[in-house]
């Protein structure tokens, strides 16, 4: 697995904490009378900052549920992020425990990359004041979310390896999974009947005749049709069956790569078609997947570990939820 898969997946797991992170930089000065709603190894965790974190989500529940159902999805998406929250708490505290040291160099780069989301300082800076904090308030808060990036990544990459024996059993296990349909790509003029279904056949029978004076389908398909692919010459993607018109599906998985066909009409008007390309029914070999297959199988074991990680690190910790 190259470094950039790695160093997206050991992260992936780490994306809920660091969007927190992101989501409530910092508590604003009315923290201080904030309720506190857990303890973790003496550090709080406020009302203030789990509202934060849930604000946006209640705003989208309370257009979607109402009543009994409303407080269920409420109370639910409150639990799992204070528990988001303590996890969050348990994974910076470790990290200070390592002694991890983040440059400020870093710390700089990333809060000019959050400032640059801006589109001016008064926008960037109003932001930060109506969150009631300040300039330093944030580059710590970034520090910290470097914190827990770099512990995780330290964590997941000493512990978790895919070995090449687990890819090949799970090809030869998953074979069907990477299995692909005949395909056809081909070239479509298409005139549209609408309510002028004579206007659209001789239109159609212009650029048939065309066709067959020797114009270039691509030509007399930016000339003549009427889909979406006309501007590239009618050009259509590679198709499997079950995705077109039963008509033209039936004319263009019977032609030869390189014919024409004669103009076909459906519901929708009139077609000319020009088959590019087959593709015949295949399993795709273990060299074309084998790095498909070890992502996954990198991050079901990232996922494994987090959990067995953070519960060790909640056993080791006093937490107290009020």
């Amino acid at each position: 697995m190259n470094g950039r898969s790695k160093e997206r997946l050991s992260n992936s797991f780490f994306v809920l904490f660091l969007s927190l992170f992101l989501s409530c930089l910092s508590l604003s000065h009315s923290a201080v009378v904030s309720r506190v709603v857990a303890e973790v190894n003496g550090e709080i965790i406020t009302s203030q900052e789990l509202d934060q974190v849930l604000r946006p989500l209640y705003a989208k529940y309370k257009r979607a549920y109402s009543g009994e159902e409303l407080n269920k999805h409420m109370e639910e998406a409150r639990r799992d992020a204070l528990s988001q929250l303590i996890e969050r708490k348990l994974v910076l505290q470790e990290a200070k425990k390592q002694n991890i040291q983040i440059e400020d160099k870093k710390v700089e780069e990333r809060f000019q990359a959050v400032k640059s989301k801006f589109d001016s300082d008064d926008e960037f800076y109003y932001a930060l004041e109506k969150e009631g904090m300040t300039t330093d308030q944030l580059r710590e808060n970034i520090r910290e979310q470097l914190l827990v990036k770099t512990l995780s990544r330290q964590e997941i990459l000493r512990s978790i390896h895919v070995r090449p024996k687990e890819v090949s059993d799970y090809y030869s296990q998953n074979t069907q999974r990477f299995s692909e349909p005949e395909m056809v790509q081909m070239g479509q003029i298409l005139v549209k009947k609408g309510d002028h279904a004579e206007a659209a056949k001789q239109k159609i029978e212009e650029a048939q005749k065309k066709l067959k004076g020797g114009t270039s389908f691509e030509a007399v398909a930016k000339e003549y049709s009427e889909d979406p692919y006309a501007k590239e010459g009618g050009d259509m993607p590679f198709f499997a069956k079950g995705n077109l018109m039963k008509e033209i599906e039936d004319e263009a998985f019977s032609m030869e790569v390189g014919q024409t066909s004669e103009t076909i009409e459906s519901d929708l008007g009139y077609h000319i078609l020009t088959l590019k390309a087959r593709k015949q029914d295949r399993v795709k070999p273990l060299s074309e997947v084998y790095s498909e297959i070890e992502e996954e199988l990198y991050q079901q074991k990232v996922e494994a570990f987090h959990e067995k990680w953070v519960e060790k690190l909640k056993k080791k910790a006093h937490v107290v939820v009020y």
